[in-house]
């Protein structure tokens, strides 16, 4: 059997998008148990523009944080205008760490919510044919809330030295 490099031509290898200003950078991660067939327990981008050392404007996206994607508003503003050093990054970190505690308030208060409504048709639906919910047998999907905080943190804070 021989294969020639033709036979590869249907198959994209790499993408390259250029960047719209040349002081620009752009960094993406995606963080998953395993290399392959498993979710990302967290997905995050970012983009810097900076002149002179001066950050300009960041924008930045993460996921699993919440139920769509998180773009850290107040950290994206605060970032604005910093240096591009331990300083500007300490900003940044502490920022973004600030955020993602709101988010834990709002995801625990929405937690107890859904697993009052889930009890509450659990119970309906045992008292109706009598069947035990396996949910304690099923495995875990996701990685625990502040893994996942921690995750992006530390997504943020590669991005930035890179």
């Amino acid at each position: 059997l021989s294969i020639s490099p033709e036979d590869y031509a249907p198959f994209v290898v790499n993408v390259d998008i250029p960047l719209k200003d040349d002081y620009g950078f752009f960094d993406s991660h995606k963080v998953m148990g395993r290399h392959v067939n498993t979710h990302a327990y967290v997905n995050a981008a970012f983009s810097f523009k900076a002149t002179d050392g001066v950050i300009q404007e960041v924008r930045m996206a993460i996921g699993a944080m919440q139920n769509g994607p998180f773009f850290a508003p107040k950290t994206t503003a605060a970032l604005a205008k910093q240096p591009l050093t331990a300083a500007g990054l300490k900003i940044g970190v502490q920022s973004l760490a600030d955020e993602l505690k709101q988010i834990a308030r709002h995801n625990l208060y929405r937690s107890r919510e859904i697993k009052e409504e889930k009890e509450k048709k659990k119970s309906s639906v045992e008292a109706a044919d009598g069947d035990d919910d396996d949910d304690a047998t099923s495995p875990k999907l996701e990685a625990p809330e502040e893994y996942r905080h921690s995750l992006a943190l530390t997504t943020f804070y590669k991005s930035f030295l890179a």
